[in-house]
């Protein structure tokens, strides 16, 4: 078992080539797929099981039978596809797009059963006795509106232990399939002769009332012998016996052959395939002439929501005359798997998007999920969606509770109070001509430079490459929507809402509603006025200097690396001190920060404290007062619900708006650090006391706690922690007592910070270890791509290599002054592992030559140069940058 996981994950290429297009439904094969039209929901269909004893799919040489089965389920339009002897082990990657993946691996060779489900929702069955290796049985339960039904995998060696009856018992119940390859033999199912197990199984169908699918059909050959013989069995309760049909398929190379069981129950289908547009066909001087011809049509008015609905529907009836959308896609299987990596390689070259490489590489990656024990969500009562439209509904009241924020009688004077300076902007004029002046075309330009186009549109359809071709005249009828909605402080509603995507977190369980992340699209006109406002924001934030120096967050000339700098300069000066000091550190985390802003709370600071008034302020409350969304879960999509707290996800405003609104916090902390980066926040100290140390970092904790209070925002003891830096390994294991709302804060030795993963020592060994193993897994994918006979030359390899691998080796290079030389070679291994794969020279060979025929410089080389550059730009801050200062005379100002 040799063979590598990419290999595996190649496998199944038709599947992942047929993901997102649906077939006619119907019995029989049918070998075209066509894409669904617009108007395409969810689909009824009867449930098709398909079993097989597939005698291995580890080896590089059985890919072809996992193809084969793929094509079946999608010529039958299966849903389930039961596999007996897959013969995989943990180490082996088994990934096929388009599906969800349930599998119980053999602790030893051999065995193993998987179920390949889709367009279904499923739940595992939990197993009864997952250690036994002579009957391996793994279940899944169909979930479904009308009724469900439970299917069990079974596989038994061939060998002379019978049946533990008690055991078997278990997996007898209604509504439920029982298949699997169980070397059982007996005349009822067609077998010339019989044996022990197989009337134990015979007897035990008898007395639970299961009946044999099987007709007498061969379902195995022998191809030492060329006997034949019924070894693969189908079993089911008599409650769906009536509506079952069963039969034998075709050979596929294995000696077992290919079972379709098909139950007459409508199951509603998940998969839904939208029409998008092709704009590589787009035809834009046309558009642009039509769309200046519709506008030209209709007068300007002072009504902001028909100009926009003007506007938008001049944009869509030039589109739908100039730009194809959607095609019928007619291809052979043959086709699909000798062209698929063909296209993809070829296509790369240096001006590829990292987009399609990052796609690839997460593909390739072992961190993603390969096993589903459900892909239903658990309901707020305990019971599990059955369709997409459930689950959208159900993260829809998710999402809107979430939004939710208790207050009380004194908290209803700060929405008083915001409400009247919103109408003081209205009818007062402001001396700062950046907050009444209309917006301009050059504005405009600069906000359409500045936007990506290869964004998803929002509610309003509008694709970021319309905007890009609208021509001056339609640019023209945009700025004055723009200035339209800028005058009277109102937004058009269609740009107060959102379409809500749910994406599954990293490593959680699908059926959990905490373990999606909402990514929210929203109107893309709606973007380009949100960055002209903050274009005029920032200029006047920077010019009177009202954004905190602690704050690193969502600022120009500050990064993540500024701040981990900061924090690592600062522990490393105080270690080398005589006599030295040592450092404790808090990290906290605010639970849901962006969702919990208090609105009312951030309109008053923005007027108060930071002087956002004239047009802008009304402008930025109507933003966000009154907003709604969807949710679009797959294919299903929820009704509105309304967003009661927070600022919009995936705004241009709603960093910034999020800096605005926590500025302050550093102000409550007293003889201490504290560095803020949007909402991660960390606390720390440096003194030769530990005790005193402690002392003070709890006395802020309560501060920053009563900061917290006051904002409504809420910090999590159970996600916070504390570490303490010092270079006495006598206190390597002291575990600083620093409390939160009364909750004693864990400590860890290794604290991940921004990227960055700290050390007691701050020697970078700890970081580096974990970027060697991150690169080393993207070493993946050029391996993968450089082995295809059609693969991609050096020089796509190198840029491969420069856009998705080194920049990981080099994150936090700035602090790696103080990492030993060690350490910086296990990253010099890497691109050294890199280079012999772009040039394909073997290891005999010198490092040099192979750097220099990849065209590589050494790493550290490449670290001496832009640690030198980054200096230079420290030094031509002035002397208010706090990093500066710290950094070139060893004097933080912030103590």
């Amino acid at each position: 078992m040799n063979q590598s996981h990419s290999d595996t994950y190649t496998a199944s290429s038709v599947a992942q080539d047929n993901q997102g297009r649906v077939q006619d439904l119907g019995r029989g094969s049918c070998p075209i797929n066509r894409l669904q039209s617009p108007t395409s929901r969810d689909r009824l269909k009867n449930l098709r099981i398909l079993q097989c004893n597939i005698n291995g799919i580890s080896l590089t040489a059985s890919r072809i039978k996992l193809d084969q089965i793929l094509e079946l389920a999608d010529a039958h339009q299966v849903s389930v596809s039961a596999l007996q002897e897959t013969k995989l082990q943990a180490k082996h990657l088994l990934k096929v797009k388009g599906y969800n993946i349930v599998r119980q691996d053999r602790p030893s060779s051999g065995g193993g059963l998987v179920f390949l489900i889709r367009d279904v929702y499923y739940q595992k069955i939990p197993n009864p006795d997952p250690q036994n290796i002579c009957l391996e049985s793994l279940g899944v339960r169909i979930l479904s509106r009308n009724q469900n039904v439970n299917i069990i995998n079974l596989y038994h060696t061939p060998n002379n232990q019978r049946f533990n009856v008690e055991e078997f018992e278990n997996y007898f119940g209604e509504s439920t399939v029982i298949l699997g390859d169980l070397n059982a033999k007996h005349a009822t199912w067609g077998c010339a002769t019989t044996n022990a197990r197989g009337q134990e199984l015979e007897d035990l169908a008898n007395d639970k009332g299961f009946l044999f699918l099987n007709d007498g059909t061969h379902t195995y050959r022998s191809l030492s012998y060329n006997t034949t013989d019924v070894l693969d069995l189908t079993l089911i309760s008599p409650d769906i016996f009536p509506y079952s049909s069963w039969r034998v398929l075709d050979h596929i190379g294995s000696d077992h052959s290919p079972i379709l069981t098909e139950i007459n129950f409508k199951i509603r289908t998940l998969r839904t395939t939208n029409l998008s547009w092709n704009f590589g066909k787009a035809n834009w001087n046309n558009f642009e002439s039509i769309l200046n011809e519709r506008l030209s049509q209709s007068p300007l008015t002072e009504d902001l929501e028909r100009e926009w609905a003007c506007f938008k529907d001049s944009i869509f009836i030039a589109a739908k005359r100039t730009i194809p959308r959607g095609k019928d896609i007619i291809r052979s299987y043959i086709d699909i798997k000798r062209r698929r990596w063909e296209q993809l390689c070829s296509n790369l070259d240096y001006k590829t998007p990292n987009s399609r490489l990052w796609k690839l590489a997460k593909a390739l990656d072992r961190a993603q999920p390969q096993e589903e024990n459900s892909n239903s969500i658990t309901k707020s009562n305990g019971s599990l969606t059955i369709d997409d439209q459930e689950a959208a509904e159900e993260l829809g009241k998710f999402y809107s509770n979430e939004s939710r924020v208790t207050f009380g009688r004194e908290d209803k004077k700060v929405g008083i109070l915001d409400r009247n300076l919103v109408k003081t902007c209205c009818h007062v004029s402001t001396s700062n001509q950046v907050f009444s002046d209309y917006f301009t075309t050059s504005e405009l330009m600069y906000a359409i430079q500045q936007m990506d186009n290869n964004k998803s549109p929002g509610p309003d359809g509008i694709h970021g490459k319309f905007l890009e071709n609208i021509g001056p005249h339609g640019r023209e009828r945009l700025l004055y929507i723009f200035n339209l909605s800028w005058k009277v402080g109102v937004l058009p509603k269609q740009w107060k809402t959102a379409v809500i995507i749910p994406v599954r977190k990293p490593n959680k369980e699908a059926n959990s509603l905490g373990s999606y992340r909402p990514i929210a699209l929203t109107c893309i006109p709606c973007k380009l006025m949100e960055r002209i406002i903050l274009r005029r924001i920032t200029h006047h934030l920077m010019e009177l200097n009202l954004i905190p120096e602690e704050q690193y967050g969502f600022r120009r000339g500050h990064s993540t690396i500024d701040q981990i700098l900061y924090f690592a300069q600062s522990v490393r000066d105080a270690h080398n001190l005589k006599p030295t000091k040592h450092t404790i550190s808090v990290f906290l985390d605010l639970t849901k920060a962006f969702d919990k802003v208090w609105k009312n709370k951030l309109l008053v600071k923005c007027h108060d404290e930071f002087n956002i008034r004239g047009r802008v302020l009304p402008w930025i409350s109507n933003f966000l007062n009154d907003r709604s969304f969807r949710v679009k879960y797959q294919s299903g999509i929820s009704s509105i619900y309304r967003s009661y707290q927070g600022i919009p996800q995936g705004s241009v405003l709603s960093p910034t708006l999020f800096s605005l609104f926590v500025a302050g916090m550093e102000k409550m902390v007293s003889s201490c650090n504290i560095g803020l980066f949007a909402d991660d926040v960390v606390i720390w100290k440096n003194d030769k006391d530990v005790i005193k140390i402690e002392n003070s970092l709890n006395e802020n904790m309560v501060a920053i706690q009563s900061f917290a209070e006051v904002h409504k925002l809420n910090f999590n003891p159970a996600k916070s922690f504390t570490c303490i830096f010092t270079t006495n390994r006598h206190m390597f294991n002291l575990q600083p007592k620093i409390y939160l709302k009364g909750n004693l804060l864990e400590t860890t030795k290794s604290p991940t910070y921004l990227g960055f993963t700290l050390d007691t020592e701050i020697n970078c060994g700890k970081h580096i270890a974990k970027l060697v193993e991150k690169g080393r897994k993207r070493l993946q994918l050029l391996k993968f791509i450089s082995g295809r006979d059609w693969g991609a030359n050096s020089g796509t390899l190198r840029m491969t290599y420069t856009a998705l691998i080194r920049p990981v080796l080099e994150y936090g290079y700035q602090v790696y002054q103080v990492a030993s030389q060690t350490n910086l070679n296990k990253l010099e291994k890497v691109q050294l592992s890199a280079a012999r794969i772009i040039t394909g020279l073997r290891s005999c060979c010198p490092k040099a030559i192979v750097l220099y025929e990849a065209a590589l410089q050494p790493l550290s080389m490449r670290i001496r140069t832009n640690s030198a550059k980054y200096i230079a730009k420290l030094q031509s801050l002035g002397s208010f940058n706090e990093l500066r200062n710290l950094f070139f005379s060893g004097q933080a100002t912030r103590d």
